[in-house]
């Protein structure tokens, strides 16, 4: 009721169209699920308490099991909106900003691929379907074109997307196009890294690394350490990549390799010293 109160009282503050929608995602709410095939588990987005929303966080969910946050996403910069299934329940992709999909395995939550389904910053994907087997098919759109207006009589043109709130006047200057349908296959081998401090100790348990492909396109992406040592990179490009930064929370200095092969042997890493 408390929530519910908030989202009037802001309404009534705000006085515009739009009002309503932008107060309500400011607040906390569960805007996304999807049930698997078999009904034992549910993946779902939740928006957490942030002024300046979308502050998404991706959750997978087992009957009897407290849910499972998989990854935070970006805030006030990356979103998601679709959530899809295999037919045999072991993988569910949450689809990002309408143009990168994140793949996991359901029963051990680990990340296996994060893939960049466009080729243009100006398209995005729709009827998104995951294969038992770890193709994507999709359809391929190149995004509206809207005309907003800014400040003194001025305007800028701007791709529409789904989350979009756009100002009183503004237009469509160019209407969507549909591209065709499209399928790719998630890459095979998933890298391996295998990491070490600059005194030669295993790194710390988790991280971030950056993967980019030759061809510009790149992901940013979470790990956590095995005990062993090793960490295993969801599947992104079958590479050479052109570069592989990693990196630990609170550390300035990262590691960067470049021209790396992506083959199933683990690849040695050493994290630099502050």
């Amino acid at each position: 009721m408390r929530a519910h109160l908030s989202v009037w009282l802001v309404c009534v503050a705000v006085g515009i169209s739009s009002g309503c929608r932008l107060a309500r995602d400011l607040l906390p709410r569960t805007h996304t699920t999807a049930v698997a095939p078999d009904g034992q588990a549910r993946a779902f987005v939740r928006q957490h308490l942030n002024s300046d929303p979308p502050d998404d966080h991706l959750y997978i969910a087992r009957p009897g099991e407290r849910a499972q946050e998989v990854m935070a996403l970006a805030p006030d910069s990356d979103w998601s909106r679709a959530i899809v299934w295999s037919p045999d329940s072991r993988k569910v992709g949450f689809l990002i900003n309408d143009q990168q999909l994140a793949v996991y395995d359901t029963r051990s939550f680990e990340l296996e691929a994060m893939l960049i389904l466009v080729s243009e910053g100006s398209q995005e994907v729709r009827s998104v379907t995951l294969n038992s087997a770890g193709s994507v098919a999709f359809d391929l759109v190149e995004r509206a074109l809207m005309d907003i207006p800014v400040k003194n009589g001025q305007r800028m043109q701007v791709g529409a997307v789904r989350i979009g709130q756009y100002r009183s006047g503004s237009r469509v200057a160019a209407p969507e196009r549909m591209l065709g349908r499209r399928t790719v296959s998630i890459p095979s081998p998933r890298m391996s890294l295998r990491l070490r401090s600059a005194d030669g100790q295993l790194a710390a348990e988790a991280g971030w690394a950056r993967l980019q492909a030759r061809d510009g396109r790149q992901v940013r992406v979470p790990w956590t350490r095995a005990d062993d040592g090793t960490v295993r990179l969801p599947a992104f490009d079958a590479g050479p990549l052109e570069i592989l930064e990693v990196g630990v929370p609170g550390r300035w200095r990262t590691a960067v390799l470049r021209d790396v092969a992506v083959t199933a042997s683990p690849v040695d890493v050493t994290l630099p010293a502050e």
